[in-house]
């Protein structure tokens, strides 16, 4: 997925707008996952702008969690 297009206002009446606000940043706990998120939100939208992990990320971790089963304890013995 491509990155929007960056636009630049060069009129001289373009100064005279009001400053935009900034992003918001916040840390979030993926309730899926249980992973730690970075998320920068756009304030008007409430888009999420970026975030670390990457969505994609974190959905593997959940489909990991979800379908390992828990260590029992038991010792695995390999043979040929």
């Amino acid at each position: 997925m491509l990155d929007p297009a960056v636009s630049i206002d060069v009129r001289p009446q373009a100064g005279d707008a009001k400053p935009t606000e900034p992003d918001r940043r916040a840390y979030v706990r993926d309730r899926d996952s249980a992973a730690l998120v970075f998320r920068v939100t756009d304030p008007k939208t409430g888009d999420v702008v970026m975030q670390i992990p990457d969505e994609v990320v974190l959905r593997a971790r959940a489909y990991a969690r979800e379908n390992t089963t828990a260590f029992s304890g038991e010792r695995l013995v390999k043979t040929a």
